[in-house]
């Protein structure tokens, strides 16, 4: 059990490190968090429209919606734009909980890898793959 525990503290530091180089100095989320020198006026135009944070899928039909109704609105945007929007109504810079909550997230993850891995005494690459599809 000790092993486990030092080997997912280990493996959760790695993957925390790989997942701030990537966000950081890698910048390979940059394609999903593009600039635009419009920003500032759609911020204050969206600021307009909605009451509260949330997420919203541009266009959508409302809810309750019947099956015709979505099927016809889904039909008249087809092949026009889109867009998914993570709307928050004030920003907060303070990353400090976040990134303690990630590394925590990464140590249970591999913890439980850990603990998967070592319940199988014969480790066969393709037990290994099929594993998930064993235990669900």
């Amino acid at each position: 059990m000790k092993k486990i525990f030092i080997g997912s503290l280990v493996g959760g530091i790695l993957i925390f490190i790989w997942q701030f180089l990537s966000w950081t100095v890698l910048e390979l989320h940059r394609p999903a968090n593009d600039f635009t020198p419009k920003q500032d006026s759609i911020l204050a135009y969206l600021n307009t429209q909605f009451d509260s944070s949330g997420g919203y899928l541009l266009p959508s039909f409302p809810k309750g919606a019947s099956m015709e109704e979505r099927e016809k609105h889904m039909k008249d945007a087809e092949g026009k734009p889109w867009v998914q929007l993570s709307y928050h109504s004030a920003l907060n810079t303070g990353m400090g909980m976040n990134m303690v909550k990630n590394l925590v997230t990464n140590i249970l993850m591999v913890i439980l890898f850990c603990w998967i891995i070592s319940a199988t005494r014969q480790i066969v690459l393709a037990k290994l793959f099929l594993l998930p599809f064993l235990l669900g």
